[in-house]
């Protein structure tokens, strides 16, 4: 079956599935052949890109407040990277903006990764657990920073 043919038959599934009474979605399945394509897709896009670009640059804020901080990133956290952000931080409070100043996808722990669960998968965002790690000790760093 081709990518056109598959993504055809996806619409149709999802057109299909939207017009079930009480089902609350997602709409679309996640095995469907046009869905694995692209996940394909997404694989060998990110290995020939890898190497000329070892690094996902974003744009993130460090806010001050008091005894408050704010931080501000482009990603949909899972929940690890925020608490161990929250947890690390001197602030009394630390509030996490995210999917601000641009979209990174989700950014999913090492654990999702490894299952393959939900926004784990390649296709479902730029930068994996290390990247997340990263984003914690840069943002546990900044938030010093205003301490100084």
């Amino acid at each position: 079956m081709s990518e056109a043919e598959a993504y055809s038959e996806f619409c149709d599934q999802v057109s299909q599935n939207e017009k079930v009474p009480n089902q609350p979605g997602p709409y679309d399945s996640k095995l469907h052949h046009f869905v694995l394509i692209q996940n394909n897709k997404a694989v060998i896009a990110r290995y020939l890109d890898q190497d000329q670009n070892p690094e996902y640059e974003i744009q993130s804020h460090t806010l001050r407040l008091g005894n408050t901080v704010m931080v501000t990133n482009p990603f949909e956290l899972y929940l690890d990277f925020g608490h161990q952000i929250k947890a690390r931080s001197i602030a009394e409070q630390t509030l996490i903006v995210q999917l601000c100043s641009g979209i990174g996808g989700y950014l999913p722990s090492s654990r999702a990764e490894k299952l393959g669960g939900y926004g784990g998968l390649i296709i479902n965002g730029n930068v994996g657990s290390l990247g997340g790690e990263k984003l914690v000790d840069i943002t546990i760093q900044e938030i010093e920073a205003l301490w100084k």
